[in-house]
């Protein structure tokens, strides 16, 4: 190819190779090279050279479609003209005189051959470098340890600290894995996500650690828990720290031309502790989520049907107090002169038809409290003793009840006034009883939804 005609159209088709302090980098096509400089990774100043091009050009010169390339000067094949057969050629010839280098060119050269072969040895020896062994820690299965070395790679002498975490089948230790070249004083913070530990109870676990990065390797093995008492597999957001910081091993000063890394690192990141993975802890939460889904609807049902029932229970002694009310009202409105008999008959009426009905509902609602589990019946109820609630209301009707009776024994012959009077007492007893019960109603129905 002459480059007296290198238009835009070979630019676009050859290959680029950007010159360097150390050598040359590429090949590259002209989109490469635009795709670095957009990413900033090329600048307009830097060097690149083509085969055909006698000397490199910038890169602004490249991208520039006003420029022509310079061409190349293009040599001719010639011959010298012949001689006429006639004439005679003289050649004159002038002694040889040979030229000896001075001592110091020659020490300089040697010298110069010396670094250069030096350089080029270190840069093989750094490029046989570049691999990441990670040795086999105690409680570290094989099939880890293979994990492991598969999945950490090495990405570069100056990649950052990022970890990746790996945790034994016992959970005695937390291994902290990167591809960085550093070495540091490290302490994490963890702490369980809500809902996200492999538990069907509602736990949380807080515990912090500190240990050595060191050939790529964190390893924790000595927790402090301010929250819960071991490891539980699942989620976990950690807070980590790495302090005095520095390369670890030569050829990683090497590779960061013994520029020194960042002296600390501070992240947050979410790991899962799980000994078989990520994957097989997502599908594993996955079910335990659906079975607490189920758990708790049946829950709901048992509560709703707990509230339900406590409602049913003073509703039907509301009942029974407009009853026992109104059996008295009618049994004081009766003839005045006939009423040691009525009274007689109406206690008789009255045990046979409250008084056992009231022992009943006292006796069967101390069989359902206690069909219901203890725990459960504190978690729903919320430590509220609902049961005694229950069985002294039904008593307390049972004696303002029986306070009357006993009032009325004492009449041996009431006037008519009298038993008017008496009908207002019991009005007035009643009314307390039935505003208590009404608004034993309103708070069970407040606790079954308590408000923000």
């Amino acid at each position: 190819m002459k480059l007296s005609n290198f238009e835009w159209t070979d630019k676009e088709t050859i290959k680029w190779f950007i010159m360097l302090h150390s050598g040359h980098e590429g090949p590259y096509s002209l989109q490469a090279l635009k795709q670095r400089h957009e990413k900033k990774n090329l600048s307009l100043d830097s060097r690149v050279w083509a085969e055909g091009l006698t000397d490199p050009i910038t890169v602004r010169i490249l991208f520039d479609r006003s420029v022509e390339l310079p061409p190349l000067p293009i040599m001719d094949d010639f011959s010298p003209p012949p001689l006429p057969d006639d004439e005679e050629i003289v050649e004159e010839r002038t002694p040889e005189i040979k030229k000896v280098p001075k001592k110091s060119t020659i020490i300089f050269l040697g010298v110069a051959t010396i670094s250069l072969l030096g350089t080029i040895s270190v840069f093989q020896w750094l490029k046989g470098q570049e691999k990441i062994a990670i040795r086999r820690y105690p409680h570290m299965s094989l099939e880890l340890h293979q994990k492991i070395q598969e999945e950490v790679n090495f990405q570069g002498w100056t990649k950052k600290i990022f970890f990746k975490e790996y945790v034994p089948y016992d959970y005695t230790h937390i291994w902290f894995v990167t591809a960085g070249f550093q070495k540091c004083q490290v302490e994490a913070t963890f702490k369980s996500i809500d809902g996200k530990l492999l538990t069907s109870g509602d736990q949380q676990v807080v515990f912090k650690s500190k240990t050595m990065l060191t050939s790529h390797v964190a390893d924790f093995d000595r927790f402090e828990f301010s929250m819960g008492q071991k490891i539980i597999p699942g989620l976990y957001e950690v807070d980590i720290a790495a302090s005095n910081c520095q390369w670890d091993t030569l050829s990683a000063k090497l590779g960061n031309y013994f520029s020194p890394p960042d002296d600390k690192y501070m992240g947050r990141m979410k790991v899962v502790l799980y000994h078989k993975g990520a994957v097989e802890y997502n599908a594993i939460l996955d079910k335990i989520i659906k079975r607490k889904m189920l758990i708790l609807e049946a829950q709901k049902k048992q509560d709703d049907y707990f509230w339900q029932s406590l409602q049913e229970k003073l509703q039907t002694l509301l009942a029974i107090t407009l009853q026992i009310e109104s059996f008295f009202i009618e049994l004081l409105a009766k003839d005045s002169r006939k009423f040691p008999a009525t009274l007689k008959e109406g206690v008789e009426a009255y045990t046979k038809k409250f008084g056992h009905t009231l022992t009943r509902f006292v006796i069967s609602n101390e069989e359902y409290f206690h069909k219901i589990p203890s725990a459960e019946l504190a978690r729903i109820s919320q430590g509220r003793d609902y049961e005694s609630l229950i069985r002294l209301t039904g008593k307390n009707i049972g004696l303002e009840s029986m306070k009357i009776i006993e009032g009325l024994q004492k009449l041996e012959r009431p006037r008519r006034v009298k038993l008017a009077v008496i009908q207002d007492d019991v009005r007035r007893i009643f009314t307390e009883v039935k505003a208590d019960i009404n608004q034993k109603i309103i708070d069970t129905s407040d606790d079954q939804s308590p408000q923000p």
